[in-house]
Protein backbone atom coordinates (compact mmCIF):
# COMPACT_ATOMS: atom_id res chain seq x y z
CA UNK A 1 0.00 0.00 0.00
CA UNK A 2 1.07 3.54 -0.73
CA UNK A 3 0.37 7.00 0.05
CA UNK A 4 0.61 9.25 -2.99
CA UNK A 5 -0.20 12.63 -3.31
CA UNK A 6 -3.68 12.20 -4.44
CA UNK A 7 -4.46 10.35 -0.91
CA UNK A 8 -2.68 13.12 0.88
CA UNK A 9 -4.94 16.03 -0.61
CA UNK A 10 -8.04 13.92 0.68
CA UNK A 11 -6.35 13.32 4.34
CA UNK A 12 -5.89 17.22 3.90
CA UNK A 13 -9.42 18.07 3.16
CA UNK A 14 -11.00 15.51 5.79
CA UNK A 15 -9.19 16.96 8.43
CA UNK A 16 -9.06 20.80 7.79
CA UNK A 17 -12.16 21.21 6.22
CA UNK A 18 -14.95 22.64 8.71
CA UNK A 19 -17.92 21.78 7.35
CA UNK A 20 -20.11 23.76 9.66
CA UNK A 21 -18.72 27.54 8.87
CA UNK A 22 -17.74 26.27 5.16
CA UNK A 23 -13.74 26.98 5.65
CA UNK A 24 -10.86 25.85 4.28
CA UNK A 25 -7.19 26.20 5.74
CA UNK A 26 -4.61 24.31 4.00
CA UNK A 27 -1.42 24.09 6.11
CA UNK A 28 1.12 26.51 5.19
CA UNK A 29 3.44 23.87 3.77
CA UNK A 30 0.85 22.68 0.97
CA UNK A 31 -1.06 25.59 0.36
CA UNK A 32 -1.84 26.62 -2.98
CA UNK A 33 -0.94 30.04 -1.69
CA UNK A 34 0.26 32.02 1.55
CA UNK A 35 -2.24 34.57 1.65
CA UNK A 36 -5.45 35.86 -0.20
CA UNK A 37 -5.93 39.15 -0.72
CA UNK A 38 -9.64 40.39 -1.03
CA UNK A 39 -9.73 44.48 -2.26
CA UNK A 40 -13.31 45.69 -2.27
CA UNK A 41 -14.09 46.95 -5.88
CA UNK A 42 -16.36 49.53 -6.82
CA UNK A 43 -16.96 50.81 -10.26
CA UNK A 44 -15.85 53.84 -9.36
CA UNK A 45 -12.86 53.51 -7.32
CA UNK A 46 -10.06 51.09 -8.30
CA UNK A 47 -7.89 52.70 -5.18
CA UNK A 48 -8.36 48.80 -3.13
CA UNK A 49 -7.53 46.97 -6.29
CA UNK A 50 -4.23 49.38 -6.62
CA UNK A 51 -3.19 48.88 -3.01
CA UNK A 52 -3.81 44.82 -3.27
CA UNK A 53 -1.46 44.63 -6.10
CA UNK A 54 1.10 46.74 -4.19
CA UNK A 55 0.87 44.67 -1.23
CA UNK A 56 1.21 41.90 -3.39
CA UNK A 57 4.38 42.74 -5.02
CA UNK A 58 5.91 43.58 -1.45
CA UNK A 59 4.98 40.16 -0.05
CA UNK A 60 6.73 38.29 -3.48
CA UNK A 61 10.38 40.10 -2.29
CA UNK A 62 9.32 37.91 0.89
CA UNK A 63 9.06 35.02 -0.78
CA UNK A 64 4.72 34.81 0.30
CA UNK A 65 2.94 33.56 -2.64
CA UNK A 66 -0.56 35.86 -2.69
CA UNK A 67 -3.59 35.78 -4.42
CA UNK A 68 -5.85 38.46 -5.47
CA UNK A 69 -9.77 38.10 -5.82
CA UNK A 70 -10.31 40.83 -8.40
CA UNK A 71 -13.94 39.18 -9.68
CA UNK A 72 -16.20 42.13 -10.09
CA UNK A 73 -18.96 40.37 -7.42
CA UNK A 74 -20.02 41.23 -4.07
CA UNK A 75 -17.42 41.58 -1.02
CA UNK A 76 -19.09 38.17 0.54
CA UNK A 77 -18.94 36.42 -1.75
CA UNK A 78 -15.32 36.97 -2.20
CA UNK A 79 -15.03 36.42 1.58
CA UNK A 80 -16.76 33.22 0.95
CA UNK A 81 -14.76 31.57 -2.23
CA UNK A 82 -11.31 32.72 -0.52
CA UNK A 83 -12.45 30.70 2.57
CA UNK A 84 -12.84 27.60 0.46
CA UNK A 85 -9.89 28.20 -1.26
CA UNK A 86 -8.00 27.74 2.03
CA UNK A 87 -4.85 30.26 2.26
CA UNK A 88 -3.80 29.99 5.87
CA UNK A 89 -3.84 33.77 5.69
CA UNK A 90 -6.18 36.84 4.31
CA UNK A 91 -5.78 40.55 4.47
CA UNK A 92 -8.48 42.44 3.61
CA UNK A 93 -8.53 45.71 2.07
CA UNK A 94 -11.89 48.01 2.00
CA UNK A 95 -12.97 51.04 3.97
CA UNK A 96 -11.09 50.74 7.14
CA UNK A 97 -8.00 50.09 5.75
CA UNK A 98 -6.12 53.10 6.51
CA UNK A 99 -2.10 54.01 5.16
CA UNK A 100 -0.54 51.85 8.18
CA UNK A 101 -2.66 49.58 9.33
CA UNK A 102 -4.29 46.61 7.24
CA UNK A 103 -6.82 43.96 7.56
CA UNK A 104 -5.06 40.68 8.19
CA UNK A 105 -6.70 37.63 9.83
CA UNK A 106 -5.93 33.70 9.61
CA UNK A 107 -8.30 32.07 7.59
CA UNK A 108 -11.28 31.34 10.04
CA UNK A 109 -9.90 33.61 12.76
CA UNK A 110 -10.05 36.95 14.40
CA UNK A 111 -8.76 39.91 11.86
CA UNK A 112 -6.38 42.39 13.15
CA UNK A 113 -5.44 45.74 12.04
CA UNK A 114 -1.83 45.19 12.04
CA UNK A 115 1.11 47.06 9.24
CA UNK A 116 2.25 45.01 6.55
CA UNK A 117 6.00 44.58 8.01
CA UNK A 118 4.17 43.09 11.34
CA UNK A 119 2.09 40.52 8.80
CA UNK A 120 5.44 39.48 6.96
CA UNK A 121 7.11 38.94 9.81
CA UNK A 122 4.54 36.15 10.88
CA UNK A 123 4.22 34.52 7.42
CA UNK A 124 7.84 34.46 7.03
CA UNK A 125 7.90 32.94 10.88
CA UNK A 126 5.34 30.43 10.12
CA UNK A 127 7.04 29.13 6.58
CA UNK A 128 10.75 29.36 8.10
CA UNK A 129 9.18 26.27 10.58
CA UNK A 130 8.05 24.20 7.77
Amino acid sequence: YGIGVSRLVGAIIEAKYDDKNEIMKWPLSVAPYDIALIPMINKNDNSALEKSINISNELIKYGIDSIIDDADENFSSKIKKMNLIGAPYQIIIGKKADNNLIEFKETGGDTQNLPLNKIIDIITKQKALI
